[in-house]
């Protein structure tokens, strides 16, 4: 999922944005929070097990934006962090936007990141859902980054 948030980083960069509004290269912390999952079978397994599953669990890192990465579209920042996923959607305005990824599965088989909402310099907010055609599963989470400062 760290790998799905960072890519959702650069895909906040330009152009996948606005022109005018440019990702601030430097430090960003980047949490997510799952809001739960989907799969076949899911319906009977007993409520443990399902809070076992991650369900409202929260995530955070902190990852240096560099001005390079910054500058770049989003297909190639994209496929400089994570050489298996592309950009096959790809809508902004204003500061709204709405991306979906295709990304090859580790062993799992192709993957589809959908995301949606709103993004500054400074911050971004937004929902994502995350889909395992072959497995038949779908996970969603909240995913916020806000600017640090200098990287460190």
């Amino acid at each position: 999922m760290k790998k799905l948030a960072l890519a959702f980083l650069i895909l906040t960069s330009p152009p996948a944005l606005a022109q005018t509004q440019v990702m601030q290269p430097g430090q960003w912390e980047i949490t997510s929070t799952s809001t739960g999952m989907s799969m076949p079978g899911m319906e009977d397994m007993p409520p443990e097990a399902l809070a076992a599953m991650g369900s409202g669990q929260t995530t955070s890192f902190r990852y240096c934006l560099s001005p390079e990465d910054a500058a770049k579209g989003p297909g190639e920042a994209t496929a400089a962090s994570n050489g298996s996923c592309k950009v096959i959607k790809q809508q902004a305005s204003g500061n709204s936007f709405e991306t979906t990824l295709a990304c090859e599965g580790a062993g799992a088989g192709p993957v589809q990141v959908h995301s949606k909402g709103t993004a500054s310099p400074t911050r971004f907010d937004a929902t994502s859902e995350v889909t395992m055609a072959s497995e038949g599963m779908t996970m969603g989470s909240k995913v916020s980054g806000k600017f640090l400062g200098p990287c460190k």
